[in-house]
């Protein structure tokens, strides 16, 4: 191949048929507005017919700096339409470009790839001001990349090159952009071309805390980074699906809101980053469809982790509290932790069942403070009869799933099920109150018109059990063991304590707040009641109101109290409300492992260097 050496003067002669015109010789001729065979009108030079450059007045100087200062961080851009950008509309418009500035090559190990991917992905992409920077850094330490919490500065040159601060910096300067935090060790041919598509966008770099150390120890084989990074790798939809369910709760990250939506976005990004660049290309089928799974687990999140905050605000709502002002809180009375197993076969109260010694009900004092009832409830009911028709029985605390969501129909059709009579302990209850009912001289035609009101007024949200039996309840886990209360038994005093320690006979009911009062334990379960319900088993059919019917997502999880509406007569229609919820979980939810998840050391470092541009 030829090179030519060009050095001038001497400056080469012009062809002899062109003339140059000395610039003292120049006339400036003005500029025409031509129009283009497009049938655009462009202003040109008059004299060689050359386009125009348009040259920015002050104020348009002034603007693109501003844009330029905005562009430093994610989320700041307005389209052609003068609407904001969000940070992931941004990233994703250029995702497809971003790669990795090394070579996967095979003999590379997988924590290599991974921590030089993560560092990839970190420099390819401005980042927002808030709210995201440290969630990716939670979960790197997380998985094992960090070992401490880093602190960000932005490179500025003052001649001694150092690094300030970046909220020190002029903002309106030009930085130098971040770099890797590895040094390669190995160029291939591969490399220049990632290394063209990886865009280095970030402003900031990456460093440490006075006296600690970001970067993770890998060849200490009982290090902690490096136990973490390789159970993330052997299980990577586990251990996303960990991080963006019981991680998140456990340090308190879900009580920031927006957390909820950038955890679960971040996630995708990176995960999806990983698969499109083939970090794992020369893996097992297992492992890459792993990361397919954790994807689909990161979308899925997406979607349910901000539901998850929406649901714990508006439920219990005025619905609810319109039941709780009807019959008081129900998180008193014979109570047990339920001791079925999944295969029981549940018979009815007899006189055997009274004898079980396994089961310890413990009285609990009743709540004092009622809220009186909503009136929302009776603007939608209008004037009924349901306090009168209907009791409390049972009341379970515990964890659910949701199965189906049953919107209300324009006609009754009994979505309980056929009216059918139940067992004999139910013609015995509240028989005061069944006469008062007879004594009103209700229509036999107008027997369901409490259910009716109840079915076409309110949608009904089908719950299943989230355990299946006692053997896969964690005492440990966010998912406790369900607790079954019955708040309508009163209990022969002769069978629970000494009548002398009472001061009552042996014959005389106990008064149930008596007994709670005088902190008495019952050794024996003496209610029939509690015995007829199986919270590993039966489903839950809890009424809501339509407002909040699309909280409500298929296999999300709810803890809280369930309370059962029954009818006071000899019929079968049963219906639960929401007394309160504690916890609303992602359908995913996981338990941490011991290794993955749980408040671990170094897991709480300080967050100074912040994510705040100037």
């Amino acid at each position: 191949m030829s090179t030519f050496h060009f050095q001038f003067p001497p400056f080469p002669f012009p062809p002899s048929h062109i003339s140059i015109t000395p610039f003292a010789r120049f006339a400036p001729q003005g500029y025409v507005r031509v129009r283009t065979p497009d049938g655009d009108t462009i202003e040109v030079d008059a004299f060689a017919h050359l386009p125009t450059l348009k040259i920015d007045t002050e104020e348009e100087v002034m603007r693109k700096k501003k844009e330029k200062k905005k562009r430093r961080c994610a989320g700041r851009c307005v389209d052609e339409n003068g609407k904001l950008v969000s940070w992931w509309e941004e990233w994703e418009m250029g995702e497809e470009q971003r790669g990795l500035s090394f070579d996967p090559v095979k003999g590379m190990s997988y924590r290599d790839r991974l921590y030089l991917a993560a560092d990839d992905f970190r420099v390819g992409r401005t980042w927002p001001a808030q709210g995201v920077r440290p969630i990716w850094d939670r979960f790197r330490l997380y998985i094992g990349l960090l070992s401490s919490m880093p602190m960000y500065s932005r490179i500025k040159v003052h001649g001694d090159n150092v690094t300030v601060p970046y909220e020190e910096v002029d903002p309106e300067e030009d930085t130098p952009r971040a770099h890797q935090t590895y040094t390669r060790t190995h160029v291939s041919a591969s490399d220049a071309f990632n290394a063209m598509t990886s865009t280095a966008q970030d402003t900031l770099e990456q460093g440490s805390q006075p006296s600690k150390t970001t970067l993770p120890d890998f060849d200490d084989p009982t290090g902690l980074e490096r136990i973490r990074l390789d159970a993330f790798i052997t299980a990577i939809s586990k251990g996303t699906k960990i991080f963006l369910s019981s991680y998140l709760r456990e340090t308190g990250l879900i009580w920031t809101e927006p957390n909820l939506f950038v955890a679960p976005m971040l996630l995708k990004f990176f995960l999806k980053f990983l698969k499109r660049t083939g970090v794992f290309w020369d893996s097992e089928e297992k492992m890459r469809q792993e990361v397919e799974d954790a994807v689909k687990f990161a979308e899925k999140a997406v979607v349910e982790l901000p539901v998850t905050a929406r649901l714990g605000r508006a439920v219990p709502g005025e619905v609810e509290r319109g039941f709780v002002g009807l019959w008081g809180k129900k998180c008193t009375g014979l109570s047990m932790t339920a001791m079925f197993e999944a295969d029981d076969s549940l018979s009815s109260a007899t006189e055997e069942n009274f004898g079980m010694d396994a089961v310890v009900v413990i009285a609990k004092e009743d709540d004092s403070w009622i809220e009186p009832p909503s009136p929302v409830l009776f603007q939608i009911l209008g004037p009924t009869t349901l306090p009168l028709a209907y009791t409390t029985v049972i009341v379970e605390t515990g964890t659910r799933r949701v199965r189906e969501v049953v919107m209300p129909h324009s006609s009754f059709i009994g979505r309980t099920g056929l009216p059918v009579p139940t067992s004999s302990f139910d013609n015995e209850m509240g028989l005061g109150l069944v006469a008062v009912l007879e004594e009103g001289g209700r229509e036999v035609g107008k027997k369901h018109s409490l259910e009716e009101a109840l079915e076409t007024k309110f949608a009904m949200v089908i719950l299943e059990p989230w355990v299946s039996s006692e053997d896969e309840v964690v005492d440990e886990s966010e998912v406790g063991r369900p607790t079954v209360v019955c708040t309508f038994c009163t209990v022969p005093v002769s069978s629970v304590v000494d009548c002398s320690s009472t001061g009552m006979d042996s014959g005389e009911e106990v008064d149930w707040n008596r007994v709670a009062s005088k902190g008495m334990e019952l050794s024996v379960a003496q209610c029939p009641h509690i015995h007829t319900h199986n919270p590993y088993t039966d489903m839950v059919n809890v009424l809501v109101a339509l407002e909040n019917v699309e909280l409500f997502r298929e296999g999300m999880g709810v803890c809280g109290t369930w309370v059962q509406l029954r009818r006071i007569e000899n019929i079968h229609p049963e219906y639960w409300y929401i007394e309160g919820l504690t916890a609303v979980l992602p359908s995913f939810h996981t338990d941490g492992d011991g290794v993955l998840g749980g408040d671990l050391e170094g897991e709480f470092g300080s967050e100074e260097g912040g994510d705040e541009d100037g």
